[in-house]
């Protein structure tokens, strides 16, 4: 969210910016040389006044690369992909050419940690990542300050879908939680799935990017901190391990755990 807020220069090097609410906040600095505009950034918590050294900013990374579909089928349409950061909520969107290659605008992606999603077309998830200039786990990059990042994409064409029943001494039950848990669960955040059994233990899981997964059915754990993978881990022996393929449809039996 952009906050509105104004600044002036007070002395030589010396800018105050007013007008700002409490809480976690960026701030950019926009340096100009040779023409160019190079941002800076510096995430701060503010409770008060405070003062900030353009020393204690980080230099923005600058994104490029190509994307291509699996087994070289033709894209039928543009792609965009999105880097979503992980310790803020925004997202940095790139526009691929009618060559698969793009690269973010404006070269200005603060250092931290990011998932790599597909946009556009919406039945496409992404298969592979790779990367130079950025450390890889999954479908996670880790960019330092002032990398120059080059990735390459492979996408899939097409998700799959999970069906099934969460049963409980042979039973369907209903009001439970059913997660769909990826391989690397602390990489890809992005893949995870989840449902609520209806009244006839049923369940459905939609969208699912192809890789291997296990299903977990859980009982009253509305309040269960599930997205953390520390935490869903220890019920991962006691699923359902199913492997999802582009546009198929899988239907499991899933025992229902405490």
């Amino acid at each position: 969210m952009q906050v509105q807020a104004s600044s002036q220069q007070i002395a030589p090097g010396l800018v105050e910016v007013t007008g700002l609410p409490p809480g976690k906040l960026r701030l950019g600095l926009v340096l100009s040389k040779d023409g160019e505009s190079i941002t800076r950034w510096h995430n701060v918590e503010l409770a008060g006044d405070m003062d900030i050294s353009a020393s204690e900013t980080g230099a923005s990374a600058t994104v490029s690369g190509g994307a291509k579909f699996d087994e070289n089928l033709p894209r039928r349409s543009l792609v965009t992909l999105r880097l979503s950061s992980r310790s803020a909520n925004e997202e940095f969107v790139m526009q691929a050419d009618e060559n698969g290659e793009f690269s973010l605008k404006g070269g200005s992606l603060p250092p931290g940690s990011y998932d790599l999603l597909v946009g556009q077309p919406p039945a496409a998830a992404v298969k592979t990542l790779s990367a130079t200039g950025a450390k890889v786990t999954g479908r996670s990059l880790e960019i330092g300050e002032g990398q120059d990042v080059k990735l390459s994409v492979v996408l899939s064409r097409g998700t799959g879908r999970v069906t099934g029943f969460a049963l409980k001494g042979g039973k369907p039950v209903d009001g439970v939680m059913v997660v769909l848990v990826p391989e690397l669960p602390e990489h890809n955040l992005v893949l995870f799935r989840r449902d609520q059994s209806d009244s006839d233990g049923s369940f459905n899981l939609n969208g699912v990017v192809p890789g291997n997964y296990t299903v977990v059915a859980i009982e009253n754990a509305w309040e269960l901190d599930w997205f953390q993978p520390s935490v869903i881990k220890k019920y991962l022996a006691g699923g359902e391990a199913v492997r999802v393929q582009a546009d198929s449809r899988l239907e499991v039996k899933v025992k229902v755990q405490q």
